[in-house]
């Protein structure tokens, strides 16, 4: 799972704009970065600060101030190194442009009582101005921005309550378990060990992988993984430890994007075994029962990295695949077959685990965002692939990947499970701040069961034997737990 960042100066600053609002994290004068005050001292000079918020959005580090200029009053969102994103000012809705009007009132939420509306300046070009429109109906909420011409450039909905599902019931909001540390806690992947009975939850800029225990509730904290800083395409800091774990066969491997590295930890002691350094920083992470080895997706160095766990306390690596920026994982060890996707290049592959030979290409279907993670049913043989864009697609594998359903689930999909004893597909949209689950009949056709509130961002979900699915809040610093 790799992390994907907003194209182009204007979207950063909205998406910043509207991701801020949704933190929960004041901090203090004291503690927010030199380069920052800096920032907005000198460009706001004179101005009262209000206060101070931070946000950790997939790993990049926001600052909002709150700021009193004469009569306006501004809210400013800053890079930790003092880049300046967007300012925000409150204007009343008679002072919008009329093509942003015209634009929303004849839009889906066109009906909504409007209740907001705030002008937005890019903090790199004061000529790029954009208006965002915050409107309600009963419990829901919704705020989308527009430029001055009234094109749509953005929209978040909120939910008061469960969201309705188009077919079937409407799901139940969850509870949730706190992480230590945060918030934030970076969550990139979960994973269920069902032999246990556990969910573990590797947590990147802590250290630490969090293991609950699915009965008792008690949760486990695995320390002394290597953190470290890194810097993403947009300069800004990001802190990485573990991030990826899979089990199998007694041991649960824990990839940590610190260090390239692959560890065996005794699923049941939790005591940590042997370690393993990766050539590149690994990102998906799978027990393969077939050959007893870790496979591990290593997009930056364009290949899958195989690890030999034939021992867990000398895990050796034994090979690398070619593969052009693999994302998402599934594994059929009854057939001894792998799969994963090409996102750049809408495509799924699938490889044989004992010659490493690509045996199959298809059509993910998914469009320019790309297909990102994957679930498998290895009963019936199908495939479940899921589209950034918000949909579940159900592919043939005993065949040719044939489409044999579509189910829509949210914007924001990534990292997707399966319930084999009840066939149905659990997908967490980031963007959409839900959790769908759709049912699959034996000739794959998916029907959407419920969808729930989750969290907004989280788009990473495991799901226990009981149907209980856990989706990771790295935002608010805990999993979501949402019972059937």
């Amino acid at each position: 799972m790799k992390l994907h960042f907003v194209a182009g100066l204007l979207a950063a600053a909205l998406c910043a704009s509207l991701a801020v609002r949704a933190a929960e994290s004041a901090v203090k004068n004291a503690d927010v970065p030199a380069a920052v005050k800096d920032a907005v001292e000198k460009r706001y000079a004179g101005a009262k600060q209000l206060g101070w918020e931070m946000e950790v959005e997939e790993g990049k580090t926001r600052y909002e101030v709150k700021l009193e200029q004469g009569k306006d009053h501004l809210e400013v969102s800053v890079t930790s190194e003092g880049k300046v994103l967007s300012e925000e000012s409150e204007l009343a809705y008679s002072a919008v442009p009329e093509a942003v009007k015209k634009a929303f009132a004849a839009g889906k939420y066109g009906a909504w009582k409007v209740h907001k509306a705030e002008k937005i300046v890019d903090g790199q070009d004061a000529a790029k101005v954009s208006y965002e429109v915050a409107a309600k109906q009963g419990s829901e909420g919704v705020e989308v921005v527009f430029d001055a011409s009234g094109k749509q450039l953005k929209e978040e909905l909120s939910h008061g309550k469960a969201e309705k599902a188009d077919e079937g019931s409407s799901g139940a909001a969850g509870s949730f378990i706190a992480l230590p540390g945060g918030p934030p806690v970076s969550m990139d992947y979960l994973a269920y060990d069902a032999k246990n009975d556990r969910v573990w939850a590797p947590a990147g800029n802590t250290g630490k992988v969090f293991v609950l225990d699915v009965k008792s509730g008690k949760l486990a904290a695995i320390e002394g993984f290597e953190t470290t800083q890194v810097k993403e395409r947009d300069g800004n800091p990001r802190t990485v430890g573990p991030s990826s774990a899979s089990a199998g066969d007694g041991f649960v491997y824990v990839g940590n994007r610190a260090g390239f590295q692959i560890c065996a930890v005794d699923a049941k002691s939790l005591e940590k075994r042997g370690c393993v350094a990766l050539p590149s920083s690994p990102d998906g992470t799978v027990w393969v029962g077939t050959t007893k080895e870790v496979w591990v997706t290593t997009p930056r160095e364009d290949s899958i990295t195989i690890v030999d766990a034939k021992d867990p306390l000398a895990l050796k690596i034994t090979g690398k695949i070619a593969v052009d920026g693999p994302e998402g994982y599934a594994v059929d060890e009854g057939r001894g077959l792998f799969y994963t996707n090409l996102e750049e290049k809408d495509k799924t592959l699938a490889f044989d685990v004992k010659t490493r030979k690509l045996v199959s290409t298809w059509e993910s279907g998914c469009g320019k965002e790309g297909p990102r993670g994957l679930a498998l049913d290895t009963e019936r043989r199908h495939l479940f692939v899921a589209c950034a864009i918000g949909k579940v697609r159900a592919l043939d594998a005993s065949k040719d990947g044939a489409l044999l359903g579509e189910v829509d689930a949210g914007e924001g999909l990534d990292n997707i499970d399966y319930l084999q004893s009840k066939h149905r597909v659990y997908a967490a949209g980031g963007r959409a701040g839900t959790l769908t689950v759709a049912e699959a009949d034996a000739k794959g056709a998916l029907k959407k069961i419920t969808s729930s509130k989750a969290a907004l961002g989280g788009r990473v979900v495991v799901v226990d034997s009981s149907g209980t699915a856990y989706v990771a809040d790295s935002k608010g610093g805990r999993l979501v737990v949402i019972k059937p």
